[in-house]
């Protein structure tokens, strides 16, 4: 499921960055697809929270999330979509 989005994703960098007028839709569609990979991990984490989930697995998550956080700051968008899945591997590992 991330797979294929993260791919998506590099495709759509290279048109935002390439400055042809669709580069600002291609902005919009890369953030449109970083915040789906956000909310499907935080999801996961909170129905392991909710479940009762290993600890440690959760605070794997959650440290997904925080760098995957900081990527998104830092428009490294690839990059944060595999934290994203990271995260939510780790939160739905942990029930």
């Amino acid at each position: 499921m991330f797979d294929s989005e993260r791919r998506a994703v590099v495709q759509l960098e290279l048109i935002a960055a390439s400055g042809v007028p669709e580069a600002g839709a291609a902005q919009a569609a890369i953030d449109a697809l970083v915040e789906a990979e956000r909310q499907l991990a935080q999801v996961a984490i909170n129905n392991a929270i909710a479940g009762g989930g290993a600890a440690e697995n959760i605070a794997e998550a959650q440290a997904e999330m925080l760098a995957a956080a900081t990527d998104v700051a830092a428009g490294e968008f690839n990059e944060a979509v595999s934290h994203y899945k990271t995260a939510w591997d780790k939160a739905t590992k942990a029930v």
